[in-house]
């Protein structure tokens, strides 16, 4: 019970993650933004944590007098927070609002709010990119290098799900990272903090990038440094209160610090995924966001004090919320979200938020919806608040990408590439691309792509040999020996042979040196049944591959019920493509032992899980090779972990929004550091501000008019 409960959950925070307006992402099964376009004329009606006020006395009010107007009030201490003067207090059931009337109205209070809630800024897509391996020699060693566009925009193609096309980039339309930035002059010193959910600090791309702080003595138990956190060794989990930075057994609850992460600092020419914008700088994790999406008020104040003891110089914050103001008055946020502004002000770090993804303008919105997106809408000195543009320079727009940037001439500072950017994530170890499974005499894989999504030939041999060798432990393809009689079905659905994915099997076949014997089946609406039982049960293994089909289901009843007694009677089954058991998702879960959890996940690649008979594999996904927009890919994970498994995973995926424009703003302000500037957050601001790439569509929309330009900073 405990298990299937904890399966159940583990699926709805990824469906949350992915398809929540928590994250302003996109549902899979509606326009990619919908519910971020409305997101404006929804109820506005302000949102905190029930019951929870934050207060800050005067200094001259003395710990007795505080004591005593708290217990007048028939309220209660939680936590002391910030700075130490200000403290977190339980009004008790639906005593907020006169609790704050009551304290707002005495003397001694410097200020009382409410404890706001925030969340990220972040749109989630399914997009692949085209492959150019001579670009990625060029100019370094990751594989996915010449997907991200954001940092060398060539005019390469990018493939849009809105538009169901290949979307080609205009050349220079990037943020222009200097080259030596992946090979040495830079400080390895530089400390970001990455204020939102946590980050995988073991991700293969990441893990050498993460901050370890030097004055803990991991695994003590004790506060070594003496800042009060005990064990917080690669940053503090303010959320739960911990020192677990990551959980491993929920990773989608923090995949968005992760992919935050990853456009800052991913490792560099390390032969694998992708670059981050500055690769020596380190990761402070300061997870204040919950499993939820939900950050609060309160623990985003401890973090930005934990951020300042640190020393922190960058701070990353792609979250916030529209927060009622009143109209006509810009200086009541000061009063309302005092606290913020203030801790924000005095971290010492420059602060670099998101601008949020509803298309608002936000110097009028105060005027024309009494609201205000904050903490980007902050008038300090040190806040660097950033809008999203695609990979033609556009200000991102629901007509051209399906969300909208918000803008401000004002109040929003400078744009960065946030459409289709490709970062870090994490599945863990259960969820995956495909499952292996024993059923008493049978073995079954099931794989949520196809052959004709894997960029290579070389790549598609291994896959396919791994599988076999799985499938068919008696084969010995060295001494050709013991090789499978195979059955090997076409189920496509497809008479155009540009998208003739069975063409990659028996290429695939052909390389391994396997015989095989092939069934095409005809299309569904002229009968469409695979091969019956009487035929399947003369072959050892059965390679049933239903390419790009897109009518549902891929299998009729027939082939289930075939399928299911040549299992059950000892045959072995490899099941593969998108949307391979689309309409038949519980039969895959009780005979495949597969339980799809999300159909078109928006990854890039697949990579061996260890311990598996994937180890060691990693190769990119992403189709380009058949010359039309690939699809996304299913996700599963294993219906019985006693006889089944995951054995692929993906590390990385699209992501879109001002969430992922933020970041690009964060790594060239670390890159400036990281020059050993001496120079207040302020003036690394209007550095990156001064040095920004004018583009035509910024103009009257963000303060500088322009993109930024990190190497254009740099030479200030």
């Amino acid at each position: 019970m405990r298990k299937s409960f904890r399966l159940t959950a583990l699926i709805l925070a990824f469906t949350f993650l992915f398809a929540n307006c928590a994250y302003s992402a996109p549902s899979f099964n509606l326009p990619w933004q919908e519910k971020n376009i409305t997101r404006l004329t929804a109820d506005f009606t302000p949102d905190y944590e029930p019951d929870q006020i934050i207060v800050k006395f005067k200094e001259n009010c003395n710990k007795q007098k505080k004591e005593a107007k708290i217990k007048d009030l028939g309220l209660s201490t939680l936590e002391i927070i910030g700075d130490g003067d200000a403290e977190l207090l339980n009004t008790g059931k639906g005593k907020t609002d006169q609790a704050l009337e009551q304290l707002r109205s005495s003397n001694d209070v410097e200020y009382a709010v409410p404890n706001y809630r925030f969340r990220p800024a972040c749109n989630v897509k399914a997009s692949n990119t085209h492959h150019s391996k001579q670009f990625v020699k060029k100019r370094t060693s990751d594989t996915l290098y010449s997907m991200q566009w954001a940092l060398q925009n060539s005019g390469q193609k990018i493939a849009d799900p809105y538009t169901a096309s290949l979307v080609p980039g205009k050349a220079g339309v990037d943020i222009n990272p200097p080259r030596s930035r992946i090979s040495s002059g830079y400080s390895s010193a530089v400390l970001v903090g990455v204020l939102d959910t946590g980050v995988d600090i073991s991700h293969p791309d990441l893990q050498d990038q993460i901050w370890v702080n030097p004055g803990e003595i991991p695994g003590d138990s004790l506060d070594n440094d003496g800042n009060g956190y005990v064990d917080d060794i690669n940053g503090w989990n303010f959320a739960e209160d911990s020192n677990v930075v990551f959980d491993s057994g929920n990773p989608f609850a923090d995949g968005h610090g992760t992919a935050i992460a990853g456009v800052i600092a991913a490792s560099a020419n390390n032969g694998f995924g992708v670059s981050g914008v500055a690769p020596h700088a380190e990761i402070v994790c300061l997870k204040f966001i919950n499993a939820e999406g939900i950050g609060l008020l309160s623990d985003a104040l401890k973090a930005l004090e934990y951020a300042k003891q640190q020393g922190i110089q960058v701070i990353n914050a792609s979250w916030g919320d529209y927060f009622p103001t009143r109209v006509n008055d810009p200086e009541f946020y000061q009063a309302e979200l005092k606290p913020l502004a203030k801790a924000i002000q005095q971290s010492g770090a420059l602060f670099v938020a998101a601008a949020g993804n509803e298309g608002q303008n936000l110097d009028t919105l105060p005027e024309t919806t009494g609201y205000q997106y904050f903490p980007a809408a902050f008038e300090c000195p040190n806040v660097l608040s950033v809008a999203a543009v695609d990979n033609k320079g556009a200000l991102c727009t629901v007509e051209r990408n399906g969300w909208a940037s918000n803008t401000g001439a004002k109040t929003v500072d400078i744009a960065a590439p946030g459409s289709n950017v490709i970062s870090t994530i994490s599945l863990g170890d259960l969820f995956g691309a495909a499952i292996e499974s024993r059923r008493n005499n049978s073995r079954t894989a099931t794989w949520g792509f196809g052959l004709q999504d894997i960029t290579g030939q070389e790549q598609r041999t291994s896959l396919v040999s791994r599988e076999l060798n799985f499938l068919w432990p008696q084969w010995n393809p060295a001494r050709g020996k013991n090789a499978p009689r195979i059955l090997l079905v076409d189920d496509d659905n497809s008479n155009s042979s540009s998208s003739d994915c069975g063409n990659y099997w028996r290429t695939t076949f052909k390389k391994l040196g396997v015989r095989y014997q092939e069934y095409v089946v005809p299309s569904q609406k002229n009968a469409g049944d695979g091969p019956s039982l009487k035929n399947m049960k003369n072959y050892d293994l059965v390679v049933w591959q239903t390419g790009r089909s897109k009518e549902i289901p891929a299998l009729t009843a027939n082939d289930v019920a075939n399928l299911t007694s040549y299992i059950e009677q000892g045959g072995n089954i490899l099941l593969s493509g998108e949307n391979a058991v689309a309409g038949n998702e519980g039969w895959a879960a009780q005979i495949l032992q597969a339980q799809l959890v999300m159909e078109g996940l928006p990854c890039y690649d697949l990579t061996g899980l260890p311990s598996t008979n994937y180890a060691g594999f990693q190769c990119i996904l992403d189709g380009s090779e058949m010359g039309t927009p690939p699809v996304s890919h299913d996700l599963y994970c294993p219906a019985n972990p006693e006889t089944s498994w995951s054995g692929l995973t993906f590390k990385f995926a699209s992501i879109s929004g001002t969430s992922i424009a933020a970041p690009h703003v964060t790594g060239t302000a670390a890159l400036l550091y990281g020059k050993k500037m001496q120079k207040s957050p302020a003036a690394i601001r209007q550095l990156i501000m001064k040095s920004a790439k004018p583009l035509p569509g910024l103009r009257g929309k963000v303060l500088s008019g322009g993109m930024v330009n990190a190497q254009a900073a740099l030479k200030r």
